[in-house]
């Protein structure tokens, strides 16, 4: 195939556009704990279960905690996926699970906590920052909560580069949600942060070298296509 100098110098400019358009980072990031407070203020600081909801004549609220030192630049989207056992969901309609932000406490505080009311309370009454609606149909699955609004990405923003803690609940008097989930746990935190300024991936030397010849190709071509017309 031959191609012109014309179709040359626009080729050296997309392929100059391709490697240096900013481009978003998706990064999935395993919660470091996981766990439950009792509304009696009960939390055993070993037990990864993060059942929510009504388990006997106690509610629960859960938490998770992720760890985003590694995040640097601002996050775009982010959705939060809790592995729910196969019978993990003991209701038989449908009910709505919350994450909240949790404020007053650090994620320290609520992991190393033995019994506190306070954070069982904090756990569940910060700012509401995505709510699904559930059913049977979640046991046996992943319960995925979009983190995309306003809300949600500031308070992920405002923690990034450390340990940032979510509160959940589930609003049920009658069921629970995640039940027997410390035999599996599994909660993950899929994030798309900006890429800035910088390409996504680093292109070889050589590739600036075929950009730069292209490049030049064309501007010598459309040169010499401008000095032939002047010369009609």
């Amino acid at each position: 195939m031959h191609l012109s100098l014309r179709q040359l110098a626009a080729l050296g400019g997309l392929l100059a556009a391709a490697i240096l358009t900013p481009t978003a980072h998706a990064q999935l990031i395993g919660a470091t704990t996981t766990g439950w407070y009792k509304s009696t203020g009960e939390h055993s600081p070993t037990n990864p279960n993060y059942l929510t909801g009504l388990l006997e004549i106690s509610h629960h609220h859960n938490f998770f905690v992720f760890d985003l030192s590694s995040i640097q630049t601002p996050i775009v989207s982010a959705t939060l996926s809790a592995w729910n056992p196969s019978n993990g969901f003991s209701g038989a309609g449908s009910g709505v699970y919350s994450l909240y932000g949790v404020t007053g406490f650090s994620p320290a505080e609520i992991v190393s906590g033995t019994s506190s009311l306070d954070i069982y309370n904090a756990l569940g009454a910060g700012p509401v920052l995505g709510s699904v609606t559930v059913t049977s149909a979640v046991n046996g699955a992943f319960v995925d909560v979009d983190l995309g609004d306003a809300a949600a990405l500031d308070y992920l923003n405002d923690y990034r580069g450390g340990l940032i803690a979510f509160g959940g609940d589930f609003a049920s008097d009658t069921s629970f949600l995640f039940g027997y989930s410390h035999l599996a746990p599994d909660v993950r935190l899929a994030l798309q942060t900006d890429g800035g300024n910088q390409p996504a991936a680093v292109p070889e030397p050589s590739t600036y070298g075929l950009v730069a010849a292209l490049g030049l190709l064309g501007l010598i071509g459309l040169r010499r296509l401008r000095m032939r017309r002047s010369a009609r």
